[in-house]
């Protein structure tokens, strides 16, 4: 660290809390996970944008639930995976900035708390995911900042865990329905040029 201080300068913008250009949500179920982002009024040029990823089924059947106690991936670990992946996609996908400030919403609180904290007491998923999305910030200098919203709030992500088999069209036509969303919506796919999106699903089945 001390030896690429001078090749990685810290913005002062990213110590100092002031308004995003982005702000985001994100959202996971068992079929898979979802969410959006749209500029702010500091940011020209871009339109309000919406991901969703299904799980493989390997990670469906290792989630925990009440009818799968053995299960070994819980739902804040994929809440957690959503956050990053949908924060990575959009750094992917924006046009290239210096720096790049993101709110998030997202409706669980321990997915909150790690990506607040940066890091976890363990050493299983978390600690891994938590560690792509590090390194993924400092490639593209930039910082994400979550806060907690209500489940029922999260209206266009929490649709989109339930339109994995609905067309593009017809996905966003639906989706424009939906407030508070005014400007045409574009889709984007996070499988397509992510690394990230096969590293997180292994993580999830193995850890």
């Amino acid at each position: 660290m001390a030896s690429q201080l001078a090749t990685h300068p810290v913005p002062i913008t990213s110590l100092v809390p002031h308004a995003p250009q982005y702000l985001s949500t994100s959202d996971a179920s068992q079929e898979g996970m979802g969410g959006m982002w749209l500029p702010s009024r500091l940011t020209t040029g871009m339109q309000p944008t919406v991901w969703c990823a299904p799980f493989t089924k390997e990670v469906q059947n290792n989630l925990v639930s009440q009818f799968n106690i053995m299960g070994m991936t819980t739902i804040n670990k994929i809440e957690l995976a959503a956050a990053v992946l949908g924060h990575a996609t959009q750094l992917e996908t924006i046009p290239k900035l210096s720096y790049v400030n993101t709110y998030l919403g997202l409706d669980n609180t321990a997915a909150q708390a790690w990506l607040c904290k940066g890091s976890v007491t363990t050493t299983n998923a978390p600690a891994h995911i938590l560690h792509l999305f590090a390194q993924h910030c400092r490639c593209h200098n930039a910082n994400l900042k979550p806060f907690y919203i209500e489940g029922y709030t999260n209206t266009i992500a929490d649709l989109l865990l339930h339109s994995f088999s609905m067309p593009d069209d017809a996905l966003l036509q639906t989706l424009q329905r939906l407030p508070p969303v005014q400007p045409p919506l574009v889709a984007c796919d996070p499988t397509g040029s992510l690394g990230l999106y096969t590293e997180l699903n292994r993580i999830k089945q193995t850890v």
